[in-house]
Order: C-alpha cells, then sequence, then structure tokens
C-alpha cells in the first residue's frame, strides 16, 4: 500500500521514512503542495496526506479522483484549506487525524498495541500520519 504526501518538510520526510515500513506503507514524498501539476506523484496510491499551509483547490480535488485517489489525510486539526463537500461530490474522503499537541514535534500515529494503524477507511492507512506544528 502506498501513500503519496504533499507539503512535507524535511524533517516530517525523515519521520513518514522511520515509521512508513513499520506499518507497511510505501512513502511518496515532495515538498511541494498538491496541485493539478503534481498529480502524477499520486497515481497507484488511493491515498494522500496534506499539510495545512496550503489551500487545495477543486480543481486538484478532481485530479486526484480522476487519478483513482479516495483518501484525503490532513495533517491538520481542521479543514478550512480543503472544501470537504466537494472533494466528498467526486469521491474523496476526507479526514483530520484527532491528536493531542506534543510541542516537540513529533509524529503521532493511530495505532493499536501491535503498531497497526487504526484506520476509519480500511483502503487506507493514510490516517495514521500526523505531524504536529
Amino acid at each position: 500500500m502506498g501513500i503519496t504526501i504533499y507539503g512535507c518538510g524535511q524533517d516530517e520526510a525523515v519521520l513518514f521514512r522511520e515509521i512508513a515500513p513499520r506499518i507497511g506503507v510505501m512513502p511518496t514524498i515532495t515538498e511541494a503542495p498538491v496541485s493539478e501539476a503534481n498529480i502524477e506523484l499520486a497515481l497507484g496510491n488511493r491515498c494522500i496526506s496534506v499539510g495545512h499551509k496550503t489551500q487545495i483547490t477543486n480543481s486538484a480535488l478532481l485530479a486526484l479522483s480522476q487519478a483513482d485517489v479516495t483518501y484525503i489525510a490532513t495533517r491538520s486539526i481542521g479543514y478550512n484549506h480543503i472544501d470537504v463537500k466537494y472533494a466528498e461530490s467526486v469521491g474523496n474522503s476526507v479526514e483530520n487525524v484527532a491528536y493531542s499537541p506534543d510541542k516537540r514535534g513529533r509524529l503521532h500515529a493511530d495505532a493499536d498495541a501491535d503498531g497497526r494503524a487504526e484506520c476509519k477507511n480500511p483502503l487506507s492507512a493514510a490516517r495514521i500520519f500526523m505531524i504536529t506544528d
């Protein structure tokens, strides 16, 4: 299973690369925010992870849907950078990750005692990734 991680800083990338193999996920990582111009990075991955610092346009949401992305996890508490209703209308589920803020900027994962991701969407381990700022 793969996930494309958009808007990923170098500090986040280190943590994603460390955690991903433990939960059986192959990450495709880019510092670039998701856009129509780089949708090809998500090809073959049904899940993406996005940061909160860039607005995701409806045209990018449509392009993601056309690339067979069905799940968008945002590394944020809120959704104000994504038109969730539009995303759902084109076939994408959007979720954030519940977390307790950690001033150390550590990677958080929703996982059971064996380290398996607990995802609302069983198609994806995308929801397990959360970086606090």
